[in-house]
């Protein structure tokens, strides 16, 4: 089983228990509430089956916003339903390439948490394949870093100009997304966004140990970086070449090689869990 579709069990997980409090706190349903409960409910059933819920035939009737994309018209009309029904409202927009999912404070803080708890699940599955980022690649992008031969890229200041931005790349972000986080660390590792990479990772890193919190790879990653293109550059950038991040931030290569192990053994951890 892939990273993504491990993600999208453990949200499936939490939504399940959510659609258990829907029901107990919404009482009798309307036909358009049962009706989107049910849709939530066939979301869960593909995913506990192992199956990715895009890949079931979408014969949604109303596919007038997004046409292109499965089920989303679905799933959009599916939680705005039961947000209506908590006395509350909920705003969908695409990101990248998912579906983002937007609720606000309902009626009862049980009921906030369990439509955040459906978002969440319905935001993984509407993309099917989040293409993550390996080592090698984040590798692969600072050796060339170090040696100048990183071409230039335009950034624009969304989504980099913010802290949410940021984040949003580093917790959703594709492939594309987050490379152009780190070329932007690589090109101006003194700059706001490095800055801004530094200061979410003092925010999260309490939950370095916590097994659910799957972006935390994606957060040492940015910050490492940050670390050794900002302290560790040489001042000729083409007179020196490593072979990791790790070799740059270690002089020791010692403690390099241990701090490669060390990621190299939480990624197989991962994807031995992912696998299970």
């Amino acid at each position: 089983m892939d990273t993504a579709m491990n993600d999208l069990q453990r949200a499936a997980t939490r939504a399940r228990k959510a659609l258990a409090v829907l029901a107990d706190e919404l009482g009798e349903p309307s036909p358009d509430t049962s009706r989107a409960l049910a849709v939530i409910e066939q979301t869960l059933g593909d995913i506990e089956a192992g199956r990715h819920p895009l890949d079931r035939p979408d014969d949604w009737p109303q596919r007038d916003r997004w046409p292109d994309r499965p089920h989303w018209d679905r799933w959009r009309w599916a939680i705005k339903t039961l947000a209506v029904a908590s006395g509350t409202t909920a705003y969908c927009s695409p990101k990248y390439e998912y579906m983002r999912v937007d609720t606000r404070q309902a009626r009862s803080d049980a009921l906030t948490g369990t439509l955040l708890d459906v978002a969440d699940v319905i935001e993984l599955a509407s993309d099917r394949e989040r293409a993550a980022m390996s080592i090698e690649d984040m590798n692969q992008i600072a050796a060339a870093g170090w040696a100048g031969e990183l071409e230039s890229v335009r950034l624009s200041c969304d989504p980099l100009g913010s802290l949410a931005g940021i984040d949003e790349i580093i917790n959703r972000g594709n492939r594309e997304a987050f490379t152009g986080l780190l070329h932007a660390i690589i090109e101006q590792p003194d700059g706001s966004v490095a800055d801004r990479v530094r200061t979410l990772y003092e925010r999260v890193q309490h939950r370095a140990a916590d097994p659910e919190f799957a972006a935390w790879p994606q957060y040492q990653a940015a910050y490492w970086l940050t670390e050794a293109m900002g302290q560790f550059r040489p001042a000729d950038a083409t007179s020196q070449r490593f072979a990791s991040v790790w070799d740059a931030i270690e002089d020791d290569p010692a403690e390099a090689e241990k701090m490669k192990q060390s990621s190299a053994r939480r990624m197989k951890a991962d994807d031995t869990e992912g696998k299970a």
